[in-house]
């Protein structure tokens, strides 16, 4: 039998902002006694990939994990990966930061393994074509990625039995096919399945290499593989088989194999990842065709052949499919040139201000790790606690940026206060950034003039950081969902739920979740109609286009917002006229007020009978944590307690009102309330100048992970209902309070 080269590559990470259970058990269950097992098979060579943020965990938690990686290392048994240090999307980050991440992991590497890498893990798989001149420039010197990578670009699945050069402007990258059948078997399937395979491939081909690369923590994480992999023995059997057929199979470090066997040729890869998530970044309407053509051609002898003619999506889609992460990604964008900017006008030699920048810019480049910019079953958008880590870091990269900019003089902290209109979001219509020492402030006017998110940066913390909830092509599978039994599977095979009867708490959201959106609606309403999205109110109000310009004319900024809106409503003319006026008041170093005066006036019709509401959503992450609640201090001339509905036991009329955040209830006649994360040190407050009716309610979604479908709570919407609106008048004034508390869990 001919000589048949196998690379098997391991891929090991941790998002930013993940818990710190999550790092300890991963790595009890799954990089430890992998080691420990590769450990005892000493004819046996593997690549390891671990991301920047998982060899900090270790240094700081497990260095002793490192020794081993060392000593494996040294005795020329592993091969480690160099990757983005912080396992950005190395395609979607600016080319400069791109380099930095690479940089960064590299040097690392060589300090701790006194090894320069040369080969490069991709995050996620994602391959653009202008990556091979970046990488080249930072010494890299081979990339693995996915045969489907391949397959788009016109070979076939037989060509696949080596490496291939590509090249961009001239600058040569070796890339390496991973194969997805054996990730597929690898470790679902019995050793002897794998072994099989590569049999076939070693009777058809001499010299030829194999290449499987997928991630560690399928080597116990996922559910079920802990029992499959370690206590029933897979591993070991595995690496048995691996050893009893190395008469025809060497296991390879993937440095040495390319240093002594020539390149297959030459090939351009087009944008592309592994099959799963391309799929993943198609829209709803689209992957349901799509999922139709895969099944009419699985029913083709010809299918394995035909389906890689189905390209699927590509990963920027993502940031169409879902604002919230295009938003976080055009911040971290606007911190990067903010950032690169300062670093021209500020010398290396001024220590104190460029080792401040230097530290921004760190954490500009954690918030660059990829998980919590996409959706599906890896990836982190739906995870509220990863979203809030990178906005968290964009924070405290532009807070540090604030000072460089304008340093805050001794007395004074509201000196620093600019307004700018542009396009943030890079949709082709201008929103507004108000930028302070406290916060920074984004208000969209084609959205209502709503306030999309509010930066507090005593706490570095975003204050909506919810999600719209729309379909996801997984939620028809609710009703089927169960226990997957006693066999283990590949993540792609589950249908798993951690909880029953998901499929109730399924909403869908026509609005994005912003603050200070005003709802009119129709007498008669109720919370469960505000709910379910049953609210019939004027969505043109609500979500609208406004008129915007600036008033400075009484020595402070004011933000105006204005809308006139002619409609019909049962046949009958309705004139309305709405207007926002936003101002930032003035405010202490660790708090923030931003005031908005609202003005509805009736040109024609008569709405005197409709309701009010202004909507806010706040997201405090841990929604019955005991440390996050809601609370309205009890007032004697404020007459009975507000309790109205609740389904938590009642409470005296002489005690404050407390309940946690994702407490579905109605507060009545009430001017303010106030919600208090203990955990960040943060309070707010939503304020009014006249008591009003406050309807709770939690927002969930339902989304699809490694354990499977489960709830996840994004905050709650807040629905301040105006009791008896004087339509004569029409004006209410709201404000939101934001301050630091004195102690912080």
């Amino acid at each position: 039998m001919n000589k048949l080269y196998l690379g098997l590559a391991f891929h090991s990470h941790q998002p930013v902002g993940n818990f710190e259970n999550v790092f300890e058990t991963a790595y009890q269950k799954s990089y430890l006694p992998f080691i420990e097992t590769l450990e005892g098979y000493p004819l046996l060579k593997v690549n390891l990939h671990y991301s920047g943020i998982l060899i900090d965990w270790f240094e700081n938690q497990h260095p002793e994990f490192l020794e081993r990686l060392r000593c494996l290392c040294h005795q020329e048994r592993i091969e480690v990966l160099t990757g983005g240090h912080y396992e950005p999307i190395l395609s979607i980050i600016p080319e400069a930061d791109c380099k930095a991440q690479v940089e960064k992991l590299t040097h690392t590497l060589d300090r701790i393994f006194q090894r320069t890498p040369v080969g490069l893990w991709v995050a996620e798989r994602v391959w653009e074509p202008g990556l091979a001149e970046t990488l080249h420039d930072v010494g890299v010197d081979y990339v693995i990625l996915d045969d489907m990578h391949f397959l788009h670009a016109g070979l076939s699945q037989e060509e696949l039995v080596g490496y291939f050069i590509t090249e961009e402007k001239g600058k040569v990258l070796r890339v390496v096919p991973g194969s997805k059948r054996l990730r597929y078997t690898i470790p679902f399937a019995e050793p002897s399945v794998t072994i099989d395979y590569l049999k076939e491939i070693a009777r058809s081909h001499s010299d030829a290499l194999v290449v499987m690369g997928d991630d560690c923590e399928k080597f116990g994480v996922w559910p079920k593989t802990y029992e499959h992999v370690y206590q029933n023995g897979w591993l070991r059997w595995f690496f048995r088989e691996l050893e009893r057929n190395r008469d025809w199979l060497q296991l390879v470090c993937l440095k040495d194999y390319l240093q002594t066997h020539k390149p297959l040729g030459r090939v351009y890869i087009p944008p592309a990842s592994y099959s799963e998530m391309m799929e993943w970044a198609l829209p709803l309407k689209v992957r349901e065709l799509q999922q139709r053509c895969v099944r009419r051609i699985n029913e083709d002898p010809e299918a394995e052949r035909l389906l890689p003619l189905i390209a699927g999506g590509f990963w920027r889609n993502f940031l169409a499919k879902y604002g919230e992460s295009n938003f976080i990604h055009k911040k971290m964008l606007a911190t990067s040139r903010r950032l690169d900017i300062l670093r021209g006008v500020i010398p290396s030699l001024m220590a104190e201000s460029y080792a401040k920048l230097e530290k921004a810019y760190d954490h500009l480049l954690r918030a660059q790790c990829n998980d919590a910019y996409w959706h599906g079953v890896f990836g982190g958008l739906y995870a509220p606690h990863l979203r809030s880590a990178l906005v968290s870091n964009l924070i405290q990269a532009n807070r540090l940026a604030d000072e460089l900019e304008s340093p805050p003089p001794v007395a004074a902290e509201n000196d620093f206060h600019r307004g700018r209109r542009f396009d943030f979001d890079a949709n082709g219509i201008d929103e507004l950034l108000i930028q302070t020492r406290q916060a920074d402030i984004f208000i969209d006017p084609n959205d209502g003039a709503t306030v999309r998110e509010i930066d507090f940066k005593p706490c570095a913390a975003a204050v909506v950081n919810s999600i719209k909830r729309q379909e996801e092509y997984y939620h028809r599978y609710l009703f089927q969902s169960a226990d997957s039994g006693e066999d283990v599977k590949t993540i792609h095979e589950q249908l798993r739920a951690k909880e029953t009867a998901l499929d109730k708490v399924l909403r869908y959201d026509r609005y994005g979740k912003s603050s200070f959106r005003v709802f009119l609606f129709p007498p008669g309403k109720s919370i469960q109609d505000y709910d379910r999205q049953n609210l019939s109110e004027i969505a043109t109000l609500a979500a609208g286009e406004f008129d915007y310009h600036m008033d400075r004319s009484s020595g402070q900024r004011t933000y105006q917002f204005s809308k006139s809106e002619q409609m019909q409503i049962g046949g009958s003319p309705q004139h309305l006229q709405i207007s926002k006026n936003f101002r930032v008041e003035p405010a202490k170093t660790d708090s923030f007020r931003l005031s908005c005066e609202i003005k509805l006036r009736c040109l024609q019709g008569d709405f005197s009978s409709w309701e009010l509401g202004i909507e806010n959503v706040i997201n405090f992450l841990a929604p019955d944590a005991p440390d996050r609640y809601l609370t309205v201090p009890f007032e004697p001339n404020w007459g009975e307690h507000p309790l109205r509905l609740d389904s938590g036991p009642e409470t005296k009329a002489q005690e404050e009102f407390r309940r946690p955040l994702n407490w579905f209830g109605i507060l009545t006649r009430r001017p303010f309330v106030v919600f208090t994360d203990g955990w960040r040190g943060l309070q707010v407050s939503l304020c009014f100048d006249r008591p009003v009716d406050w309807w709770m309610v939690p927002i969930y979604t339902v989304s699809q992970s490694e354990e499977g479908y489960e709830k996840i709570y994004q905050g709650s919407q807040i629905l301040a209902v105006v009791p008896d609106l004087n339509w004569s008048q029409g004006l209410i004034r709201h404000w939101m309070e934001m301050r630091k508390l004195s102690e912080a869990g």
